[in-house]
């Protein structure tokens, strides 16, 4: 189970990356991920597989809006949530997330090796006391949005720093084109191909070129260009590497 979680944050990390959305990945704990946004926002994101009570809830968006960090959930539909038109009785934690994101909760799946993001919803049957559960549409994880919501439920009082896939899906690719200028030297393009900073540490590239190795090796996309694109990462990630040994070298590091 802790696998399958870990295997979906490396790919929704990677499709944030490459949606342009982020320019740092702070922490990876692999269920809990921090990372800067290229707008300067901090975002904790937060994959849950299993049971988590509304006190939780609660206490997790408590500490990061204390932090200045913005949280969002998104839930293991298969292990957490019903089926598409099932009955189900709503917990005090379904009412806390619903409350937090406008309504829905925010599921993900993986279906041959696709990471799926959606949001569900539940809605309310006149005269029962259930509610029946509907699947919305495919999100694009571009569409990520930071603000603040203020909530007035029992138990959940307050304002909080959450993100949301409501967004423009375009804005991040537009905010970043504005950050990037035309490359100075040879190597100032690898970064930008890599979409870290100018004169990134090792660790920041190892990081990158991960992610965007497991987007573009021709084993894992049947994609025409794949094969080409990984090639200019190799060479990208190779020239970057060969160029911190030698500037390590040469400061006796």
């Amino acid at each position: 189970m802790r696998t399958f979680t870990y295997y979906v944050g490396a790919h929704l990390v990677n499709e944030l990356s490459i949606a342009g959305a982020v320019d740092e990945i702070l922490h990876d704990g692999r269920d809990i991920i921090h990372v800067s946004l290229i707008t300067g926002e901090s975002l904790m994101i937060h994959l849950i597989d299993s049971s988590i009570p509304a006190y939780e809830v609660k206490h997790i968006l408590r500490d990061n809006t204390q932090n200045g960090h913005y949280t969002l959930f998104i839930l293991w539909c298969d292990m957490l949530l019903p089926d598409p038109g099932t009955k189900t009785i709503l917990q005090d934690w379904h009412h806390a997330l619903r409350d937090v994101y406008d309504g829905r909760i925010y599921a993900y799946k993986i279906y041959m090796q696709q990471l799926f993001i959606f949001p569900v919803y539940f809605d309310m049957q006149p005269y029962q006391d259930y509610h029946v559960a509907r699947y919305g549409d495919n999100i694009d994880v571009g569409a990520l949005r930071c603000h603040v919501v203020h909530t007035t439920v029992d138990g959940l009082n307050g304002a909080w720093r959450v993100a949301t896939f409501d967004g423009d899906p375009e804005s991040y690719h537009r905010q970043r084109a504005e950050k990037i200028t035309r490359p100075s030297s040879p190597l100032d393009a690898y970064f930008i191909l890599l979409g870290v900073p100018i004169g990134a540490d090792r660790e920041t590239v190892k990081r990158a070129y991960r992610l965007l190795a497991r987007q573009y090796h021709p084993d894992l996309n049947t994609d025409s260009q794949a094969h080409q694109r990984m090639q200019e990462l190799n060479i990208a990630y190779a020239m970057i590497i060969k160029a911190i040994d030698e500037a390590e070298n040469r400061n006796g590091l």
